[in-house]
């Protein structure tokens, strides 16, 4: 017999608490940071629910349907300061709506750390590039909005020094996209260069950050897929005769990546953050005279514990530029397009539509994003996201129904009540307003036990 869905969660809560070893509560054993169960309900006014009570969530929140979930969280880090050490993260949510699967991973991964060298494998959550890592709506090509894709991955521990005033940090990785039935399986590389100037002080000074973020889809059935094939892609060489005609004349798989910059003005009581990156198509748009589609942020960052205000961050993004060759963005025709069990990989403010076997991105889009993040008492510390969206249409199709073409603005106000050290209580409410449709409101409740 199936579990209710209501009680379930709950019955979930009580019996990790008594199933978990004693001593866990006790004290922090060394191969554990952080344990949390968390147990909840989203509801919402219509079937679909609103845009925040989903996005960049790496596909943890169904995007339709009421729903309960029970997410069980462990993690360990390593430690800088030890020229080796190892880490791993759990992550895995269960839901009771029906959705497929029943139980999302979003971090089941493991990894060891030596010198300035870092190795990973299995599913992990993260932002790679220059955007506000906490209050951005997600980078143009890979963000946090779909299922996380198990990789293998190779990386410095963030930024390591070449000099006194210049760093790096650099990574690969090889990922598999599965047996999603929208896809010939193929394979993800993906591959990050960054560099900072300015010195490491925390309090005073500029940094400056420059680098490219690449991301390519190839191989899987059918298609090239050698160990030379790998070298063609990490290269940016044109495919073998096996390959298709386009990738003959093009590059081997298709990229798609952005080249971003960032510019931050460091203070004792409060930093300024710019950043902007601009998308490309294989090798067009990689001409920074000729720019393709773009995004630009900014965030106030306080650094006073004790501010009404802790960050603030807003931005804008336009998908609409066609000097540059970035028609087509988002689209992967030759592997069924650039989603991941039903969710777009790339920024949330790109929708998706599907007709058979094939997803067409309205990829023609302009978007504003603000988010305040503020902290007054522990029981009350909401962040406030608001955020205007015009979908103008597709580069890549013409058939799209008229209501897909809308222009909408979404709210959302997401608190936290930390009750002890060790429990908390978290309350969101969503809102979406737009010009095809009456609004659609939705709520997520839940609550949090965490050790250590």
């Amino acid at each position: 017999m199936k579990p209710s869905r209501i009680t379930s969660p709950v019955l979930f809560l009580a019996l990790l608490s008594i199933v978990l070893p004693r001593q866990l509560f006790a004290a922090k054993p060394a191969w554990v940071d952080s344990v949390e169960v968390s147990t909840g309900t989203i509801l919402s006014s219509k079937h679909e629910l609103p845009f925040w009570l989903w996005a960049n969530k790496d596909g943890r929140v169904p995007q339709a349907g009421n729903s309960s979930f029970t997410r069980l969280r462990v993690t360990k880090q390593s430690n800088d300061r030890k020229q080796f050490d190892w880490m791993y993260g759990f992550d895995a949510t269960w839901r009771s709506n029906d959705t497929q699967p029943p139980v999302r991973w979003t971090d089941a991964w493991a990894g060891i750390a030596y010198k300035k060298v870092r190795f990973t494998a299995g599913r992990k959550s993260e932002i790679i590039g220059l955007a506000d890592t906490l209050l951005t709506a997600g980078p143009e090509v890979y963000s946090r909005n779909a299922p996380t894709i198990p990789k293998i991955a190779i990386s410095t521990r963030g930024y390591v020094g070449l000099t006194n005033n210049l760093s790096v940090n650099a990574g690969l990785a090889h990922g598999w996209f599965g047996n999603d039935p929208f896809t010939t399986s193929p394979w993800l590389q993906e591959k990050y260069l960054f560099f900072r100037l300015g010195d490491t002080w925390p309090d005073d000074g500029v940094n400056f950050y420059a680098g490219i973020h690449d991301n390519c889809i190839w191989g899987g059935n059918g298609q090239p897929s050698s160990f030379s094939d790998f070298l063609r892609v990490l290269r940016g060489r044109s495919g073998g005769s096996s390959a298709s005609e386009s990738d003959q004349q093009n590059t081997l798989g298709d990229h798609k990546g952005t080249l971003e910059t960032a510019l931050q003005f460091k203070g004792s009581d409060r930093d300024w953050y710019f950043y902007g990156m601009s998308m490309y198509d294989d090798n067009i748009g990689l001409r920074l005279f000729q720019p393709g589609d773009w995004l630009i942020g900014a965030s106030l960052i306080f650094k006073d514990p004790d501010s009404r205000v802790q960050r603030i961050n807003i931005e804008c993004l336009d998908t609409r530029v066609t000097t540059g060759g970035s028609s087509e963005a988002i689209f992967w025709g030759q592997y069924g397009g650039w989603v991941h069990e039903g969710y777009g990989i790339c920024t949330p403010f790109i929708p998706f539509i599907q007709r058979g076997n094939q997803w067409y991105p309205l990829n023609q889009v302009k978007a504003y994003n603000a988010a305040v993040l503020t902290r007054f008492t522990p029981m009350l510390n909401p962040l406030i996201r608001v955020s205007w969206l015009h979908v103008y249409g597709s580069d890549v199709t013409s058939q799209i129904p008229s209501d897909k073409l809308t222009r909408t603005v979404s709210l959302d106000v997401a608190n936290t009540m930390h009750l002890d050290r060790s429990w908390s209580l978290k309350q969101e409410v969503s809102a979406d307003f737009s010009d095809k449709a009456t609004p659609n409101w939705g709520a997520m409740f839940s609550i949090s036990k965490s050790w250590f």
